[in-house]
């Protein structure tokens, strides 16, 4: 209070004023905070919509472009957008759709499956369903990949006309030194070691010894991941996957019957199984991350041009900060 009088009365007012302008700023943040949050909150079922480019790094102007009509999204903001649906109280659920044999890689195929479990299994919000509804599972490919990724939903939906060829893995490599060898050329690299067999395609014209060991185990080690989390995830024994494998490619209503589907369900069934409608509609999962993309910087520019205002209002004005961290 003794500091107070010292001000004067000059003083005291602009103290007031600064005080008021501060709790003023923070209403209005709070304010903007409740607004998107009130916007935010009608309820939803979220598509992850698998005819999608999905990206490792974040996705170029140019592929944006190129790709108008269904933007890409990168890994991470897909992995980011159902994280962020797991502690979403308005986000009623997810529904994977996949219309196409479009192949994802093992790595790509792990991470939004762990990201799909994570979902399922959030403290938060428990209960809510997560949905794979699928046209086919490598009608005309390799569908092995897409199953793997499929059985960590709660339900695996087929349509009646659809096959499940889960045939097991295979890989390609190819061989240019006789190509080479007509052109003129004479391919020269070092490598440490039989393993290392990166430079084989240019060097050799078949596969090494030491090369086919390296790819079947590979190739057998990433299988052995793939049969394990079918069986963890349907509740069939390891070995019956792998026999079940062996029989495949399968008809919609065999799979049905062997357990690896539990129904046949056009996709407008299955939204309406999870209760899409006028007050809980399905909205796509980049959407939903360009959104809180959105909020998240409203936000944030919400709170900078408050704490500007302030620090104008206290005679600081804006000055360029160094810091120093010594450890």
């Amino acid at each position: 209070m003794e500091f107070v009088r010292k001000l004067g009365s000059r003083g005291r007012t602009g103290l007031a004023v600064v005080g008021g302008l501060t709790i003023a700023g923070q209403y209005v943040t709070w304010k903007q905070a409740q607004n998107l949050k009130a916007k935010a909150s009608k309820d939803r079922v979220l598509q992850l919509d698998l005819t999608m480019t999905i990206t490792e790094a974040a996705p170029s102007l140019f592929d944006q472009v190129v790709n108008s009509q269904r933007p890409p999204m990168s890994l991470k903001q897909v992995v980011d957008a159902i994280e962020s649906a797991s502690s979403d109280p308005s986000v009623k659920g997810i529904v994977c759709t996949q219309a196409s044999d479009k192949p994802l890689s093992m790595a790509t195929m792990q991470e939004i499956r762990n990201a799909i479990l994570a979902f399922r299994g959030a403290q938060e919000h428990p209960g809510r369903p997560a949905v794979y509804a699928g046209d086919t599972f490598g009608e005309s490919g390799q569908g092995t990949g897409q199953y793997y990724l499929a059985t960590a939903f709660d339900k695996v939906y087929l349509q009646p006309t659809g096959l499940v060829g889960i045939v097991g893995l295979h890989s390609e490599s190819f061989f240019l030194k006789g190509l080479l060898a007509r052109m003129g050329v004479q391919p020269q690299f070092l490598a440490y070691f039989e393993y290392k067999n990166a430079a084989n395609m240019f060097t050799q014209d078949g596969f090494t010894k030491q090369h086919r060991e390296q790819t079947t185990r590979l190739m057998d080690s990433i299988f052995r991941q793939i049969v394990g989390g079918i069986a963890a995830a349907r509740g069939i024994d390891e070995g019956r996957v792998r026999a079940m494998i062996d029989e495949c490619p399968l008809t919609g209503q065999a799979a049905v019957d062997r357990g690896l589907v539990d129904n046949l369900r056009y996709h407008d069934e299955v939204l309406a199984e999870l209760g899409v409608g006028k007050e809980c509609p399905v909205q796509d999962l980049a959407k939903y991350h360009k959104d809180l993309e959105k909020a998240k910087k409203k936000k944030e520019d919400g709170a900078k041009k408050v704490a500007d205002w302030v620090a104008e209002m206290q005679g600081k004005g804006k000055e360029d900060v160094v810091a120093c961290v010594v450890a």
